[in-house]
């Protein structure tokens, strides 16, 4: 579970990389828009790779359906802060529920400037396998199920709007967003 999973969004596909800092020039290999490795997320931009021109804006917990405008300005690019390289945009994705040391999202809305062009919207709606995120409200979700995360998601070609939601496409904790 210390594998990095970068996905494509534009097309599906995803990449592993087992370590960051080793693996380093593999990020330029592939075509890919935001990574994951449990619940740490990072983007092709800035520290991360320098190389890359992904950017996020969260747009925080606004109502994903009517979320249309994509806007101009206000993305994030990956920064080193407190020593360690993160996208400041989408680094608090989630709540850590103490009592039962589960992850919660918080269920905000991104828009990704995508790498090879394009927008993105998106949001994460739960980080366990085979559970509904209301189930592990009231009990512990184990370690095995975690880092599974299932993200609602549209694309968008146009630099102004996005598509009405009868084009959404969702990732029902495809094994490929896995980590």
């Amino acid at each position: 579970r210390s594998i990095w999973t970068l996905v494509d969004f534009s097309t599906g596909e995803t990449y592993s990389i087992k370590d960051l800092e080793k693996e380093r020039s593999k990020l330029n290999k592939y075509p890919w828009d935001i990574g994951f490795q449990r619940t740490k997320i990072i983007t092709n931009s800035g520290l991360t790779n320098p190389d890359g021109n992904v950017a996020v804006r969260n747009m925080g917990p606004v109502d994903f359906d009517s979320m249309t405008t994509i806007p101009i300005e206000g993305y994030t690019k990956d920064a080193k802060t407190y020593g360690k390289i993160l996208n400041k945009a989408i680094a608090d994705w989630y709540l850590y529920r103490t009592r039962t040391h589960n992850i919660e999202s918080q269920k905000n809305v991104y828009v990704v400037q995508m790498a090879e062009g394009g927008y993105l919207k998106m949001r994460i709606l739960n980080y366990y396998c085979n559970r509904d995120e209301s189930e592990c409200k009231s009990i512990m979700c184990g370690r095995q199920e975690a880092a599974c995360y299932s993200i609602e998601y549209i694309l968008s070609e146009d630099e102004r709007r996005f598509p009405t939601t009868s084009n959404i496409q969702t990732s029902l904790a495809k094994e490929e967003i896995i980590n």
